[in-house]
């Protein structure tokens, strides 16, 4: 069999497996975007709205720095559920029914065993990992900072909110959104 035969079909399978990523990728930011926007404007107004000794009595900086990486996190999760973890369940299930169809289930069951392990063992070490760095890289001094700015900008600036998000909302308008 020649060389092209055996690589041109390779080839174009990973070419249009990158593509199809780079699609599902363009599609589901904006999707996710758009919702984490519009989730990250109803707490930003609702903090706003907040008495002023709510403000003075909590450490507001701290709050919204957790609701920031609330966002994100809502994000990454999306996504990894969605175009990771799924299919990945459904591939290797599928990998492991033909491997027990054809060769018999204690090839399937070695098949999901080593997934499985592979699996707890990640999950182990990025447990291990985040018990030692206990999230302390940020100093205390940084959720005052946002404390302050958010202040500010609650006694000056609450009118603009609204011009704000339209200005975000146009921004995306023009990015094809």
């Amino acid at each position: 069999m020649p060389w092209c035969a055996c690589r041109c079909p390779d080839g174009i399978a990973r070419v249009g497996s990158a593509a199809f990523s780079e699609m599902r990728n363009a599609i589901f930011a904006t999707v996710a975007q758009r919702a984490i926007r519009a989730m990250a404007n109803n707490i930003f107004l609702h903090l706003h709205n907040m008495d002023l000794s709510f403000h003075l009595t909590r450490q507001t900086g701290a709050l919204a720095r957790a609701l920031d990486r609330g966002n994100k996190g809502i994000s990454f999760f999306l996504s990894s559920i969605i175009f990771n973890i799924v299919p990945t369940i459904f591939e290797v299930g599928l990998v492991a029914g033909l491997l027990g169809h054809r060769y018999g289930s204690l090839y399937a069951g070695i098949t999901v065993s080593t997934v499985a392990a592979y699996t707890a063992f990640t999950f182990g070490i990025t447990a291990w990992r985040y018990g030692h760095d206990g999230g302390n890289s940020r100093s205390p001094s940084d959720g005052l900072r946002l404390a302050q700015s958010i202040s500010l900008e609650r006694r000056y600036g609450q009118h603009q909110i609204p011009a704000r998000d339209e200005r975000l909302g146009q921004c995306r308008g023009q990015q094809g959104a």
